[in-house]
């Protein structure tokens, strides 16, 4: 099921860089997993080592042709089809990771309209969240953006999702419009997508 799940998102978007995660797998699921369209797969509990080597091997085979005037930077999702396998924990040790190395411009955004994890998990008294960044696309300069997020110690910027549960819903073309415009500001943004 997890190498069909991983086939579907490599063929919607082909450009994205899969990394599959698992505990006591044989060598042949991995295999599988691969040939599915991930890009690596990391053994779960997920050493740190492990990650940077993962990221590294990504932007060195990725690496494309100069960059244009115009920045627009790299968008990295992370998601699982099922919850309770840290999706959360995994967007936060990767955005942290990234962070280190580019403080200014690594992002991580809680892509949910249910009440915040990343807040609780990373110590933070959020003002706004994503919700007022997505629901106001025509407002979305980087001035606008830079105001709705909050910083962590680590450096990385946070756009969490609501302190509180909320019952309105983004829909693709707010998050599609609002992730162009935000990845022109920032070099790294991080997508935690909670099923």
């Amino acid at each position: 099921a997890s190498a069909e799940a991983i086939r579907k998102f490599s063929e919607a978007l082909p450009e994205a860089a899969i990394l599959a995660m698992g505990s006591g797998v044989s060598a042949e699921t991995v295999i599988k997993v691969i040939r599915a369209g991930a890009f690596e797969f990391l053994p779960r509990p997920v050493e740190r080592a492990d990650l940077t080597a993962a990221l590294e091997k990504i932007t060195r085979v990725r690496r494309g042709p100069a960059p244009s005037a115009r920045k627009t930077g790299r968008v990295l999702s992370v998601f699982s089809t099922k919850g309770g396998l840290g999706v959360t924990t995994v967007a936060i040790n990767i955005a942290v990771c990234l962070a280190e190395k580019s403080p200014d411009n690594t992002l991580l955004i809680e892509l949910d309209t249910r009440q915040s994890d990343i807040a609780t998990f990373l110590d933070l008294r959020p003002t706004y969240s994503v919700l007022d960044a997505f629901e106001n696309i025509d407002r979305l300069d980087e001035s606008f953006l830079r105001g709705l997020l909050t910083r962590h110690s680590s450096g990385l910027w946070v756009l969490p999702g609501p302190l509180r549960m909320e019952r309105t819903q983004l829909n693709g073309e707010q998050v599609r419009a609002g992730l162009e415009i935000i990845r022109s500001h920032f070099d790294i943004v991080v997508l935690d997508l909670r099923n």
